[in-house]
């Protein structure tokens, strides 16, 4: 399996945990901020890495789930049980995914019916119809020739040469400009998203600034560095429907403008009027407005070889000489060109004039970050600096991605995940060291009483006391890195209890205490499968319906405590449930009828002694068979593998009390480090 799969199918995993229990955790307290941020990031995060895989179904159910989340982080919708039931149905099939994309690579032939379905049923929950699934990112303005004032004028900042090569791409494919306004959520650093990595990576990309969305604090110490304060805008080639597939996740953050290439023909420099030209003016014109471009072409070739007494002149007939070569070029945008030889020599009334206004104003312009992506541009694309322009309505101060993570100065924790394998094989290794520095005061020993080398003798078992200390020390930096709280083994229980508590008709309460308790990872590894039968047990054997725990007196609400409390170089967990308790009586006759007892047995037998016949393979006290319990396996599998690891199980009842079912397992592999290999 390609390695990066491997890691995103790990964290994933990691991930989809995280969301389930952060789920249960909403059911009970819906605005618990810190919840829902921790699962908004897990979801997003997911959403986010199953995109480098293109596993679309995958995506589009954690991006519904995503909705649903944002729109709980804006207070505008509570989350009710079903609501709860329909993201842990989510989670569970992105889990089955997982499973098949890490055993074949790739998802059955249902996965887009399933992805579908829990879309529609995502959507139910925040009333979003169907048909908006397949979100498109619209054009918001066509921009014409008189209507270049509404674009953004820091295209034209675009040095000639570069906006030139562009033209020429553009009129190849003839297709158009798009100017993407992008707005980051201010919150987007936190849920995970990366704006500068998304822009780079947009199809088509040209070039793009940055700029602030409001005004910087005077006080650099007042920069919130977690808070977007960024306003992007791309300029690109990409087709709508490329731009559509890369913005699909941030749709509603974007604003797209599509200008047509002929924008890209404005002049370089400042604007100078000037009568020079005014008989070249006339004689092109009539050319081009009679249709006649062979003359027209020759006309504006001739005026080009000419050294102009400005670059912006001289810029104009750049672009005119272009323009001859088209097929058909575009008399508005010629007579704009030509216009602005000389500001004015037209009728100002003229409706191709009125964009004069831009070509006169457009090179004042702001300080901006424009950043080139395309190959073959070099230097084209570069920052300029120019005066403010009066009309501007939005801040010029740019600020990059260095800027923001340079603004956090709070050390980031790394983490480095090592195969468990290599774990184990340092493992095994440093179990030899001990045997081996074991056997160091023997040949200290021989030594001495051998050969008479008291003061060889006497050197060895001081190293040894150093060699000692520090294989010790390194078994335990070792032991440590296997070691994993048992929080981990506990991820999936709040999810059973609140599954069978709804399937039985129960009210149960599990509360989780010491989970951060560790142990080794080996010791642990099968703890999960051996907890939700324990609890299982707990919640169909042990609690009562609330009727029948009312008439006892009891809350109709069931309890039941999951506690790992750490003991010398063990790990107690104790699984305790205040239900109805185990009858000994009941026990024994049901071990009699079995045939696991005799009468002697059933007559002398204690009741403690009693209580541990329920780890005989086959018994069980259930009168009817369920898919829950009571086939007569599971407690005999219990006691083989705690006492396999190393461990006992113990079972403690009292009559409409409770039970208390208590693992003992080993806190660690430890090596045992008196061992001595003898010497011949």
């Amino acid at each position: 399996m390609d390695r990066l799969l491997a890691t995103f199918i790990t964290e994933a995993r990691d991930n989809l945990e995280i969301s389930s229990t952060c789920f249960l955790a909403l059911e009970q307290d819906p605005t618990n901020t810190a919840t829902l941020d921790t699962v908004f990031r897990s979801v997003h995060t997911m959403k986010g890495s199953s995109g480098l895989f293109d596993i679309i179904p995958f995506t589009n159910v954690m991006h519904e789930a995503e909705s649903v989340l944002e729109r709980m982080r804006y207070a505008d919708l509570v989350l009710t049980s079903d609501h709860i039931d329909t993201l842990l149905d989510s989670m569970d099939q992105v889990s089955r995914w997982l499973d098949e994309l890490e055993s074949t690579q790739t998802l059955n032939h249902r996965v887009d019916e399933l992805s579908n379905r829990l879309c529609v049923e995502l959507r139910a929950i925040t009333g979003t119809p169907n048909s908006n699934h397949d979100k498109t990112i619209h054009v918001d303005k066509i921009g014409t020739l008189t209507e270049l004032t509404n674009a953004p004028n820091w295209v034209s900042q675009l040095h000639h040469v570069a906006r030139k090569t562009l033209y020429k791409e553009l009129l190849i494919s003839d297709r158009h400009i798009n100017i993407i306004t992008y707005t980051p959520d201010p919150q987007c650093f936190l849920n995970g998203e990366d704006p500068i990595r998304v822009v780079q990576q947009c199809p088509g990309l040209v070039a793009f600034r940055i700029q602030s969305r409001d005004a910087w604090p005077l006080d650099k110490a007042r920069i919130d560095p977690f808070n977007c304060n960024l306003i992007i805008q791309i300029l690109t080639t990409a087709d709508l429907a490329q731009i559509n597939q890369h913005f699909r996740y941030v749709d509603n953050q974007i604003a797209l403008f599509q200008i047509d290439r002929q924008f890209l023909a404005s002049p370089e420099g400042m604007f100078r009027p000037t009568q020079a030209y005014q008989l070249f003016i006339n004689d092109v014109n009539f050319s081009a407005m009679n249709l006649e471009w062979d003359n027209f072409a020759r006309q504006v070739i001739t005026m080009a070889n000419i050294k102009a007494n400005a670059p912006y002149q001289e810029t104009i007939c750049d672009w005119l000489v272009l323009l001859s070569h088209e097929q058909k070029p575009n008399i508005r945008i010629i007579k704009a060109l030509l216009s602005a030889f000389n500001y004015g020599f037209f009728d100002l009334q003229d409706e191709t004039t009125n964009s004069l206004n831009l070509a006169k104003h457009s090179f004042q312009s702001l300080p901006d970050a424009l950043v080139n992506l395309t190959s073959g541009y070099g230097d084209d694309l570069c920052e300029r600096d120019h005066d403010t322009h009066a009309n501007m309505d939005y801040k010029t101060d740019t600020v990059t991605q260095m800027d923001i993570l340079q603004a956090d100065s709070t050390p980031i924790q790394k983490k480095l995940r090592v195969d468990l394998a290599r774990i184990d094989s340092l493992m095994e290794l440093v179990g030899e060291l001990m045997v081996a520095k074991n056997t160091l005061p023997l040949l200290a020993q021989q030594a001495d009483e051998r050969y008479g080398l008291n003061d060889l003798a006497k050197e060895m078992n001081s190293q040894f006391s150093v060699i000692n200390r520090l294989s010790e020390d390194l078994q335990a930096a070792i032991m440590q890195l296997r070691m994993v709280p048992l929080a981990n083994a506990f991820l999936r229980l709040p999810r059973l209890v609140r599954g069978l508590s709804r399937k039985l008709n129960k009210q149960v309460l599990l509360k989780i205490e010491g989970d951060e308790t560790e142990a080794d990872k080996n010791v642990i590894e099968e703890l999960p499968n051996l907890l939700i039968h324990l609890v299982r047990n707990s919640i169909d054997h042990g609690l009562e319906l609330p009727h029948v725990r009312a008439a006892k007196n009891k809350p109709e609400q069931g309890l039941i405590i999951l506690r790992a409390i750490p003991r010398d170089f063990q790990v107690l967990i104790e699984i305790v449930d205040d239900g109805k308790g185990i009858d000994p009586e009941v026990i024994k006759r049901k071990a009699y009828t079995k045939g696991l007892i005799d009468v002697k047995q059933l007559e002398t037998i204690s009741d403690q002694e009693a209580l541990q016949l329920i780890f005989v393979p086959g018994f069980s006290t259930a009168e009817q068979l369920s898919d829950i319990s009571g086939r007569g396996v599971g407690m005999d599998v219990v006691q083989n593998a705690i006492n396999q690891a190393g461990g006992s199980v113990h079972v403690q009842s009292k009559i409409d009390k409770g039970t208390t079912i208590r693992l003992s397992l080993p806190l660690s592999l430890v090596l045992n480090t008196n061992e001595v290999l003898a010497c011949p």
